[in-house]
């Protein structure tokens, strides 16, 4: 922004002390002016723009001579730019007047100040005397309370009238915010930049065209900047700054096209001077183009508008607006400031209609928070960008904008749910999104939108949706980079139901259902042990078009229940409901420790791929994973575990001898590895990005108890593995603690290298055993190609604690592998063998004898020795 050129006439003029100006086009601060103070935490950047650059948190502080005559008419200008939500830790000043040069001790003058702690942010101008502050005046409320570029204007006539003028957009068309009279301080010496900053922030405040000096007198004609129809006989007409009252309020100095002639009246608006609201006799005409002429206006300093002066616009009469005609097709909710896009959150709509629409009191909501949409114009087969009204400058570039001063503040990582209303409040289009969309690992950090597939798919699908293909991060006002056409064809499936009360019970499908026959309650069959199929009373909707409520005509006890539905339910595009799947319900058991393990880990995922983190419930007890939390920590370093993060918030049932699989992206895990289906996976949008070398996975209930963990290497995997990118560690053992390496094996290569949801490709083989020792099987194969690649080792003693030895012997008696060493045990141990030496080879191809020595308390010893075979398929 170089705004200031025609400023150089008054410095010329009045001179170097009673005014001056600074647009920072020499690159530097210490000549023209020349500044002082914390000069090295500021620089001029490649734009020209003087620029904090500070090393640490803290504040920063500059000024140079300035000293106009007080007595006189002044003004100052200047450009700000803060790009961060303003608090009381983080704010800027700038400083009209002051005694002393260094703005952060006690002296006498004027600021102005842009942030304050809470959400109601207001440009406000400040008396300072030594270090108290006094309001002399405040802009609006909340104009300035997320990140800004705002250019002012502040006058000071004679007798100590100050006036506040901003223009928030940061261009010149100012316009008047308040004014207050103080006179105290007549005097100055210095003009000031202070900024307060924390350590995100150590670069984030510009400045840029300042003025200081006598007014500047307007030369400049007044000019038609927008002209918008907002009824079918009402414009708005807007100009490039205030109007003259008396000449905008004559009605004979405008003239319509088409015969509409003169309006019956013309109303300058009283608080803002710049707006004047026409009222015509007749109606416009419907998609025609109008041509408003205008003649005789002034402004207030009596600038004649030029001669033939006008503007056009285009009519377009309201239409009945069905579901779906405007639809959602990008959504930007974790910008990232290393994106070559601007670093802000927004919404696109799409226009799907051939007539355009207005979305005047429309609305757009997350839950948390709901916008309601000004009057604006969206014309047939167009996108417009929704965002925050302090950012839309930075979007204008990309297409047309609309800013929101409560834009919902979309939730990041976890997603949010947004809703698209129309003025009656009727939702017209509704979307759930979160991590897992972007079915891409490479962009779920941040920094690309969620782009819509094919804007002809209209039901709510996650799955029409996925990570931006543009090089940018996101195409913002223009058409798909992923668009392509979809088509859902997969069955919906009932996945889970859970008790609420005593009588209500929640049932969630896979996706969103078609109404049709969803709430008839004879669909529904729920029966429990022993007991015959009953029908519930009622079934309605929730907020969740996957989600319902069921009521039932019996109080839930301690029974296990099933729930089955009939033949007569179809998805949103038609595909019937799966209803052979029948799933159950219960009141959850308290969990404790040891009743839920991680049975199955994938951390270093093929390029694109996803995480994920198989849980299986080894207890009796219905569980409930609702607020449970994951976390990863550093290898066999459980106490430096990272923030834990939410498994989910709603209830997610996990019955006896049932898995679970944890994954960010369901729909790519599921294209890569068999599985049983969606039933089993359950969407944790904040799964921790595991480290791909090693690491560890803890696993904690709501209160924050940890129920199991894991460290896990590369190292563990199977040493003969061409690649173990995509290749799952899976748990051989539920009854093996997780942190034996021993109790861990790459999944076989016959099961696709990983069993997300099943039982694992590799595991253990349950069979009764004596007293002693107990191998299976007694010929293994270490191929991994999940028949016999592991060799299982029981022992069993009397005694109820021992401590144990379990050594691997070749024939000639020379020791292959020391599994343990003096390891304590109960009256059950297991370990297994995965047919590598000490040093890690694979063993040659041959019989070796398992020894194992057992030592009880009262000192007595067992040993027991058995022969194994290693063989190749």
């Amino acid at each position: 922004m170089k705004i200031i050129s025609t400023l150089i006439f008054f410095f010329s003029v009045f001179g170097a002390h009673a005014q001056w100006q600074d647009a920072f086009d020499d690159g530097e601060i210490s000549s023209s002016p020349s500044w002082i103070g914390d000069t090295s935490d500021f620089m001029v950047n490649s734009s020209l723009q003087l620029q904090l650059n500070a090393a640490a948190a803290g504040h920063s502080a500059i000024s140079t001579l300035s000293s106009p005559n007080m007595f006189s008419d002044l003004e100052w200008r200047f450009f700000v730019h803060q790009n961060f939500s303003p608090s009381s830790g983080n704010y800027g000043r700038v400083y009209l007047v002051s005694d002393q040069p260094d703005l952060t001790g006690p002296l006498n003058g004027y600021y102005l100040q842009f942030g304050e702690s809470l959400s109601n942010d207001a440009v406000e101008l400040f008396r300072q005397d030594g270090l108290n502050s006094v309001s002399v005046c405040r802009a609006t409320d909340a104009a300035i309370s997320s990140a800004f570029s705002i250019a002012v204007r502040v006058t000071r006539d004679n007798i100590g009238l100050w006036s506040l003028w901003i223009d928030y957009t940061g261009g010149s068309n100012y316009v008047l915010e308040c004014y207050g009279a103080e006179a105290m301080y007549t005097g100055s010496a210095y003009f000031g930049i202070f900024c307060e900053y924390t350590g995100a922030n150590l670069s984030k405040f510009y400045y840029d065209d300042i003025y200081v000096g006598p007014l500047l007198h307007d030369t400049i004609p007044p000019v038609i900047t927008s002209l918008i129809p907002i009824s079918e006989n009402i414009l708005e007409l807007r100009f490039s700054e205030a109007m003259d009252q008396a000449s905008a309020n004559t009605i004979s100095n405008y003239s319509l096209d088409a015969g509409l002639g003169n309006p019956l009246g013309a109303l300058l608006n009283s608080t803002d001077p710049t707006l004047v609201t026409l009222t015509f006799s007749g109606s416009f005409i419907s998609s025609f183009q109008h041509t408003l002429t205008v003649q005789g206006l002034k402004d207030l300093a009596e600038n004649l508008i030029l001669p033939g002066a006008g503007a056009v616009f285009t009519y377009y009469a309201p239409v009945t607006v069905m579901s779906h005609d405007i639809i959602f097709t990008e959504i930007m909710f974790e910008p990232s400031s290393s994106s070559a896009l601007p670093n802000v959150e927004f919404v696109e709509i799409y226009n799907r209609r051939t007539e355009a629409v207005s979305l005047e009191n429309w609305s757009i909501s997350d839950g948390a928070s709901t916008a309601t949409l000004p009057q604006h114009i969206i014309l047939p087969h167009s996108y417009l960008l929704l965002c925050n009204s302090n950012v839309a400058s930075a979007l204008s570039p990309y297409g047309e904008v609309l800013g929101l001063s409560s834009f919902p503040v979309l939730n990041n990582d976890a997603g949010d749910r947004l809703q698209l209303f129309d003025n009656n409040n009727i939702l017209i289009e509704e979307i759930s999104f979160s991590n897992s969309t972007y079915r891409d690992g490479n962009k779920d950090d941040g920094g690309y939108s969620l782009e819509r597939i094919d804007t002809s798919f209209l039901c709510v699908d996650p799955l029409n949706w996925r990570a931006s293909a543009s090089a940018l991060g996101g195409t913002p006002g223009q058409g798909s980079s992923v668009a392509d056409s979809y088509l859902d064809k997969e069955k919906p499936v009932l996945i889970r139901a859970f008790v609420i009360d005593s009588v209500h019970v929640g049932i969630v499908f896979s996706e969103a259902m078609d109404a049709s026959n969803l709430f008839n309650s004879s669909l529904y069959s729920v029966f429990g042990n022993g007991q015959s199929s009953i029908h519930p009373d009622s079934i309605t909707a929730t907020s969740d078009p996957a989600e319902l409520i069921m009521r039932l005509p019996f109080s839930v006890g301690e029974d296990i229940y099933q729930l089955s539905i009939n033949y007569g339910l179809k998805d949103c595009p038609g595909n019937d409901l799966d209803i052979s799947r029948t799933i159950r319900f219960a009141i959850p058991k308290k969990v404790e420790t040891g009743d839920i393990v991680i049975n199955e880990i994938l951390f270093d995922p093929i390029s694109g791929g996803s995480d994920f983190v198989e849980l299986y419930n080894r207890s009796n007890k219905v569980l409930d994973l609702m607020r449970w939390r994951i976390a990863e920590a550093p290898y066999q370093e459980y106490s430096l575990a990272q923030a834990s993060k939410s498994i989910c918030d709603k209830p997610q049932l996990i019955f006896p001898g049932e898995f679970i699989c944890l994954t960010s992206n369901t729909s790519d895990i599921r294209q890569r590895y068999e599985n049983p289906g969606i039933m089993v996976f359950l969407a944790a949008s904040e799964l921790p990005d595991f480290n791909s070398i090693d690491g560890a996975a803890v696993i904690y209930d709501s209160l924050g108890i940890v129920l199991d963990q894991l460290s896990y290497s590369e190292e563990m995997h199977f040493p003969l593995l061409i690649s173990k990118k995509g290749v799952s560690l899976e748990r051989l053992s539920p009854e093996i603690n997780g942190d034996a390496t021993s109790n861990w094996h790459s999944a076989s290569s016959s099961s696709g290298f990983a069993t997300p949801g099943f039982k694992n490709s590799i595991g253990w083989i349950n069979s009764e055993i004596d007293d002693g020792l107990s191998i299976e099987p007694s010929v293994f194969t270490p191929d991994n190609d999940g028949t016999n690649d592991v060799l299982f080792i029981r022992l069993r003693q009397s005694d109820s604690q021992g401590i144990a030895r379990v050594l691997i012997f070749d024939i000639a008696g020379n020791l292959v592998r020391e599994l343990t060493q003096q390891v304590i045990i109960g009256d059950e141990y297991a370990v297994v063998w995965d047919g590598l030496r000490d040093s890690g080879e694979p063993a040659a191809i041959g019989t070796y004898i398992v020894c194992t020595e057992t030592f009880s308390p009262d000192g007595h010893v067992k040993r027991k020795k058995l022969p194994c075979a290693l063989s190749l398929n």
